[in-house]
């Protein structure tokens, strides 16, 4: 079943050190979010690099259960896109 993408209850961290574009993160993980078996009720993305590779992280809210996951790649979009095959991995189970 899909479900509409959380729009004001879904945010975009982007740190300091990361030049990547929000949009770009967003669109991806809202598109895994529609596939979502139950309603989103909150999501919050964060993009970090320290001195390394850069860290996507993902919180949500599905119905009431919390679920996270969390990617680390060389680019800002790489990251994004690991993270997103990694939450539609445990949005499925």
């Amino acid at each position: 079943m899909s479900h509409p993408a959380p729009r004001k209850h879904a945010r975009v961290h982007i740190g300091h050190h990361v030049r990547a574009p929000a949009d770009y993160a967003h669109d991806s993980i809202a598109a895994v979010l529609r596939e979502a078996p139950e309603p989103v009720r909150f999501a919050c993305v964060r993009l970090i690099r320290h001195d390394g590779p850069v860290v996507a992280q993902a919180k949500l809210d599905l119905a009431g259960r919390a679920v996270q996951a969390s990617a680390t790649a060389a680019t800002p979009c790489d990251a994004v896109d690991l993270l997103a095959e990694r939450l539609r991995h445990r949005l499925a189970s």
